[in-house]
């Protein structure tokens, strides 16, 4: 019966993911304006990874709030945290990771912008990309419960199943109250066997 209990949740946790991306068309839907213009990067279709989406939903909040922008691929754009977010939370991952690339370039010492530039490689399925952003923000950072949870993913996409409990065990301990947390760890150790 758990196993029901935390495949209901991951689902949930999904399917909030999807209805929170899809907010700002919806809301232009019903206001009947026109559709924003077509986005740089062709979305291509994305295999479900129930861990996966779990994970990116229970990770930290975006780096500073921001509105959701279309850019067409004419316009030339600055990279700006808000602007990645922006690209982030419209879907518009390729255009994001370029974005974040930039910023981390600028900034190689800011683990949250390290950190969301993981997490954009997750959302595009570059697990190796991902863990290493993740390593980093392990390594030299404080110990900080999100960072363990997103490198975890990034090696269970890489299929190190150990490697990602360890690293959730430790995100648990460093933050008990994060239920998902303990749920994916049951989850990947019922998977393993």
């Amino acid at each position: 019966m758990f196993i029901w209990e935390i495949l209901l949740i991951i689902s949930l946790a999904g399917i909030i993911i999807i209805l929170v991306r899809r907010l700002p068309l919806a809301i232009n839907q019903v206001r009947n304006e026109p559709h924003p213009p077509p986005l740089v990067a062709v979305e291509r279709p994305r295999q479900k990874n129930k861990v996966a989406d779990s994970l990116v939903a229970a990770s930290e909040p975006p780096v500073s709030p921001s509105i959701s922008i279309a850019v067409t691929p004419k316009q030339k754009e600055t990279a700006t945290i808000e602007s990645a977010e922006a690209a982030y939370k419209i879907g518009d991952f390729e255009r994001a990771v370029l974005m974040y690339e930039e910023l981390v370039r600028g900034q190689a010492d800011d683990l949250k912008l390290r950190n969301r530039l993981g997490l954009t490689y997750l959302e595009l399925e570059r697990f190796n990309e991902a863990r290493d952003q993740f390593r980093v923000a392990v390594k030299e950072g404080t110990d900080v419960a999100s960072h363990h949870a997103n490198l975890a993913m990034a090696e269970y996409g890489l299929g190190h199943h150990l490697t990602a409990i360890r690293h959730l065990k430790r995100a648990i301990a460093l933050n008990p109250e994060i239920k998902n947390y303990q749920n994916l760890l049951a989850t990947i150790e019922e998977e393993r066997g």
